[in-house]
């Protein structure tokens, strides 16, 4: 095979397995910051800093960052549906 066309097939290749490994897909990662875990609840940045200083919701310290792990958001939102 000619080594462009080698090339290009590598390239697409690598970019399907980023895609299949939700790399490039647009998946959100486990461990969210305070403007993806807003996203995630459909509320403002500021609205979750609150919740977490209320202790709401936990976070965890990952290489000197504050970061909010998902299933505790599914956490929150399954006591609130219980709750009504």
């Amino acid at each position: 095979m000619d080594p462009f066309l080698d090339e290009i097939a590598d390239r697409v290749a690598r970019r399907m397995i980023e895609a299949l490994d939700g790399k490039s897909n647009g998946a959100m990662p486990r461990l969210l910051d305070y403007p993806q875990a807003g996203r995630y609840l459909g509320r403002s940045e500021e609205a979750v800093r609150h919740m977490v200083k209320q202790k709401l919701i936990p976070t965890k310290l990952i290489g000197g960052v504050r970061r909010i792990d998902m299933r505790d958001l599914d956490r929150l939102i399954d006591q609130a549906v219980e709750s009504r």
